[in-house]
């Protein structure tokens, strides 16, 4: 059973659980708390395994019961359960102390703050709940431990009722204070006005005089002004006039004065707020003047934006070229205070927009005048262009352009010419003389550009007409379908021997496109890593006074693999079920490597591939060798069958 005392159960009682008698001696109890719903549902308390229990306030409303264990060593355990408590119901405080009122100064006054100070209750409150009283009246929405005094408490008294709070507690019915004494009259402010409810950024706004604290009552007070820039403090403003910031352009502003005095409760008084802060005008002494008036290509103009006020204030720029019908066209990226005249202002005029800029201002614009035409300018140093070669000009040689010094720096554009007419895409200040140029004089026309500068064009020519060069046939090879192991050469008649006049000949042989290394003679012998590629050559020969001249010949067909000489001989050796092949005589030229497949009764074995092979069933086994070497067609040899009977 459980010892419930009287009254109980309640929050914070003692439960002691009354386990009975048990025998024989020596038995051990273990104890086991219950928290019972209306439903009758049980769920274990946490922790609670002692004999006694201190109810808890989560338990409000739930019944309570007990399990005891005993248990003793040769016996099986055996668990009785108490009948339940009836519900727990919620303790009461024993005593409680009344709260005080607590203020600034002696006296009640309207604008005091008041504080309850609540009273010791037992055990102790974790909490308290408050309501003020006018009188005998509960005063609306005055519900927290501290209270400021209103015009509406003026001749009366106020107390506060405190109530102490616990969990598992019922709520106290709360205790009351003492009452103030009658409320006297607290300060009388006077609603502060702005001198100027439409300012500017820049203006100071203040308190009207007649508005200001000076005009408070009934005693003097100390006075604090706080600005604001639309429902936001501004700091450091507690003064009773306020410059206005660029930051305040296009919010409101206001102010809110509070005053102080000995024995009286601190008041306030907001003025209204003004209009929308709008933003001032800079002004400006005279026109943005220009260094320059008569602006030269590659040169530099720069303007002063004159006098603006109030300072500081920051500049943009925009230049401009302006025409014959006076139309202003930006010139892009020219935007800071000097601009190096470029050529695409020749025939045009230069003025330029100043833009001032500043913080809670409007922005101002003013332009410069006008320049006169910008000209075209002349180079000041040219040159006269040169073409040279290496030796005689010939077909196959190239011809190189030298455009000559300009001053300032050119961009020069090249034409080359055979006789009098221009030659197709021949553009570069270089060009390779071909056989269309034999017997024609070439020359070269240079042209020097620069923007805003008038176009310098020279022409210079080679010396004599164009003579021919080396002349050489299409190289034949011996054979068009080589084999690994194939010597190539060059037909007579198509090599060098052909070609006028004569010449230091050079060869070069390709594999697959990629040319061989080393292989420079005149005879090629077709390599193993050949097979499956073409093969090829080109020729290059030289002379005093000649340009190099190279041909190819056309490629062959793909190299084929070629076969081994001789095959070799394969036999098969058996120790028990373990077979192995041996290769009696190699294949000639000796293979890179040699393969396996072992084959019982014709049929290949899967995964045999190896020079041993271990029987599985009893039959007739043969091997297929198969020989390879890089360039040579693979080769394969069967051994003669070897029967292998297994027990």
């Amino acid at each position: 059973t459980v010892n419930v005392p009287t009254g109980g159960p309640k929050v914070d009682q003692e439960l002691q659980a009354l386990p009975g008698t048990w025998g024989p001696d020596g038995v051990t109890l273990t104890y086991r708390w219950y928290r019972v719903s209306s439903t009758g549902k049980s769920s274990t308390i946490a922790d609670a395994t002692e004999p006694s229990y201190s109810v808890q306030p989560f338990d409000v409303g739930y019944r309570l019961k007990v399990s005891v264990t005993g248990a003793l060593d040769g016996y099986t355990p055996v668990t009785k359960t108490s009948s339940v408590t009836a519900a727990v119901a919620k303790a009461a405080f024993t005593a409680g102390a009344r709260p005080q009122i607590t203020m600034d100064g002696p006296t009640a006054r309207v604008g005091k703050v008041l504080t309850a100070q609540p009273g010791v209750a037992t055990p102790a409150a974790t909490g308290y709940t408050y309501q003020w009283y006018r009188g005998t009246s509960a005063i609306s929405g005055a519900k927290g431990a501290t209270y400021t005094l209103t015009a509406a408490d003026l001749g009366r008294t106020v107390k506060v009722r405190v109530a102490a709070t616990r969990a598992g507690y019922t709520t106290s019915a709360g205790l009351d204070s003492d009452p103030t004494a009658t409320v006297q009259a607290g300060l009388k402010p006077v609603t502060p006005r702005l001198d100027d409810i439409t300012p500017t950024v820049d203006q100071v706004v203040s308190v009207l005089p007649a508005t200001d604290y000076t005009a408070w009552g009934p005693v003097p007070v100390t006075p604090h002004y706080q600005w604001y820039r639309g429902s936001t403090p501004i700091a450091d403003t507690d003064r009773a006039s306020y410059r206005v910031q660029p930051a305040d352009a296009g919010k409101t502003i206001k102010v809110v004065l509070s005053g102080s005095a000995d024995d009286y409760g601190p008041v306030s008084a907001g003025s209204a707020s003004s209009k929308k802060v709008t933003k001032a005008s800079l002004t400006t002494i005279g026109q943005p003047t220009l260094d320059v008036t008569a602006p030269r290509v590659d040169g530099s103009v720069t303007v002063d934006p004159g006098m603006w006020g109030p300072s500081p204030v920051d500049f943009t720029y925009q230049w401009y070229k302006v025409n014959s019908s006076k139309t202003l066209s930006a010139l892009k990226g020219a935007t800071s205070a000097t601009y190096v005249v470029d050529g695409s202002v020749v025939g045009y005029r230069l003025t330029v927009k100043v833009t001032s800029v500043k913080d809670g201002y409007n922005a101002a614009a003013k332009y410069a005048a006008t320049t006169s035409v910008v000209p075209r300018e002349a180079f000041a140093t040219t040159g006269d262009p040169t073409v040279s070669i290496d030796g005689t000009p010939r077909v196959g040689k190239t011809a190189a352009a030298t455009p000559g010094t300009f001053a300032p720096e050119a961009r020069f554009s090249f034409q080359w010419y055979r006789g009098t007419s221009a030659i197709s895409k021949a553009t570069a200040a270089r060009y390779t003389l071909t056989s269309s140029d034999l017997g024609k004089l070439v020359s070269v026309k240079v042209t020097a550009t620069r923007s805003g500068y008038t176009t310098v064009v020279g022409t210079a020519t080679l010396a004599g007409p164009v003579i021919a060069g080396l002349t050489g046939v299409t190289p034949k090879l011996t054979t068009t379908a080589p084999a690994v192991g194939t010597e190539i050469g060059i037909r007579t008649g198509t090599g060098f021997d052909a070609w006028s006049p004569t010449v230091t000949p050079g060869y070069q042989w390709y594999s697959g496109g990629v040319p061989v290394d080393g292989a420079i003679k005149a005879t090629y012998t077709v390599q193993p890593g050949d097979a499956g590629r073409t093969i090829s050559v080109k020729l290059t020969g030289s002379a005093d006074d000649y340009a190099p001249l190279t041909i190819a010949s056309a490629v062959t067909a793909k190299a084929t693999k070629i076969n081994f000489a001789a095959r070799g001989a394969v036999s098969i050796s058996v120790d028990g079920a373990v077979l192995t092949a041996s290769i009696d005589t190699d294949w000639s030229p000796d293979p890179d490597g040699h393969a396996y497949q072992w084959y019982r009764n014709g049929k290949a074995i899967s995964k045999a591939t190896n020079a041993t092979c271990t029987a599985t069933s009893s039959g007739s086994y043969t091997v297929k060798v198969t020989a390879s070497r890089l360039g040579y067609n693979s080769s394969s040899v069967t051994s003669a069958a070897r029967t292998v009977t297994l027990p």
